[in-house]
């Protein structure tokens, strides 16, 4: 069983319930999801695969279950300050053998990449696998739920949030090539800022219904095309800069 993990937890310091924001009639949280319903309907149909928004186990989070009532979308709440470990801590409430990780604050995280991801963790070409070449906010990754287990034992942190991919550093992970997009430090794909918000709903607004299976060239010349990322590409020196700081922060206690 392969699990899709979308890790989301409300309260962000930046942008407050960031994932319950939202455009054409739907909460962030819910676009991102959809395109995973609609690239994924048959295997998790089949029970091969598990859509699940992997939360902290925080009363504010409860909100989740409202959100994804009635749809075949699963709430899992884990650990609150270790992201890797709340993952482990879900693929054995559900007994996954794969995760594919997704971030919540990526509303237009690239289900083509993740489609990549998943054939090659099932086929068992490689234990770990993820695409690079897309802008920020659109690549993913995955692995084993038995090569997540190995590198936890190697982190025993009490948090590991910005930055937790650190956990596997020294794994071989099998790469996937997707374009050269990432070269353009103006497309920004992530949310975290109030501009970003306004970057996203002014694209969904606009794409329409074809937002939810768009090909990732399409959507990238869209918004190039229509100057959308002039909305938000001067946040990425200060993402940067709150990145570095925040996982120095988290490696010294």
């Amino acid at each position: 069983m392969t699990g899709i993990l979308i890790l989301a937890r409300l309260g962000s310091s930046r942008l407050s319930n960031k994932h319950l924001l939202g455009a054409s009639g739907k909460t962030f949280i819910e676009h991102l999801a959809g395109r995973f319903l609609k690239e994924f309907g048959k295997e998790i149909n089949e029970e091969k695969c598990m859509l699940i928004i992997a939360s902290s186990d925080e009363p504010a989070n409860r909100k989740f279950e409202d959100i994804f009532r009635d749809t075949p979308v699963r709430v899992f709440y884990g650990n609150r300050h270790n992201i890797p470990l709340r993952q482990f801590e879900c693929a054995g409430r559900y007994k996954l053998d794969f995760i594919i990780s997704v971030d919540g604050d990526d509303i237009l995280c690239s289900v083509h990449a993740a489609r990549k991801i998943y054939e090659c963790l099932n086929t068992g070409q490689a234990p770990a696998a993820r695409t690079t070449g897309l802008p920020l906010g659109m690549n993913v990754s995955g692995y084993s739920s038995a090569l997540l287990r190995k590198n936890l034992e190697k982190h025993p942190s009490a948090r590991l949030e910005t930055g937790w991919g650190r956990i596997f550093s020294g794994e071989k992970f099998a790469e996937f090539r997707m374009g050269e997009y990432d070269r353009d430090r103006s497309l920004r794909f992530t949310l975290d800022y109030p501009a970003d918000a306004d970057f996203f709903r002014t694209l969904i607004y606009a794409a329409g219904e074809k937002i939810i299976d768009i090909p990732d060239d399409e959507l990238i010349k869209f918004v190039k095309d229509n100057h959308f990322n002039d909305i938000n590409k001067s946040l990425d020196e200060e993402y940067w800069k709150n990145f570095e700081r925040e996982t120095r922060e988290e490696k010294n206690g």
